[in-house]
């Protein structure tokens, strides 16, 4: 190499990739346990199964799986991942990594869902977006008694809850296994 510099500032970097290439390590946790201690998961990087219970229809970018004693997670489409088909996971056992975040559901953001008869996301019970459903509801004139029915149901939710807000676990997932 006609250029020394050109060789040192090639393996410099080289080794400055390297030594910062983030190795991600993920804690296997069940789905109960992640739920129960959410606190001490959030920001952390888990691996968790569950069966799918429902796959968003509108975008596919959110799931909501079901650990064994119900608890419920949502598992959102990370980077790199294509959204999710209903065909695929539906119904099925996954295994998931990725990051945990938590979301909350205060009084006054219920109060407002009311306000507005709202119609909720049955992932994470915020106003749905899914547009010909809400119309199809609305035809049959279902829309005020189950936006009264899932408001209650929240209502419910937040007296049981200590911190005096509903807590929702989330994972922004990185990777998304079909178990057998």
């Amino acid at each position: 190499m006609k250029n020394p510099n050109v060789f040192l500032t090639l393996a410099l970097l080289f080794i400055v990739s390297i030594s910062s290439a983030k190795i991600t390590t993920y804690e296997k946790v069940s789905g109960d346990q992640l739920v129960k201690n959410s606190q001490l998961y959030e920001n952390k990087y888990v691996e968790t199964m569950g069966i799918i219970a429902h796959v968003c229809g509108v975008d596919g970018k959110k799931m909501k799986l079901k650990s064994p004693q119900g608890n419920v997670i949502k598992i959102i489409a990370g980077k790199g991942l294509t959204p999710f088909h209903k065909c695929d996971y539906n119904k099925k056992l996954l295994s998931v990594k990725g990051k945990v975040k938590l979301t909350y559901l205060t009084k006054e953001q219920i109060d407002e869902l009311e306000k507005k008869q709202a119609l909720l996301c049955s992932i994470d019970n915020k106003a749905c977006i899914d547009k010909p459903w809400i119309e199809r509801k609305k035809a049959q004139g279902k829309a005020k008694s189950l936006s009264q029915k899932q408001i209650k149901m929240l209502r419910q939710k937040l007296a049981q809850s200590e911190s005096g807000k509903i807590v929702y676990v989330n994972i922004i997932a990185d990777e998304v296994k079909k178990e057998e």
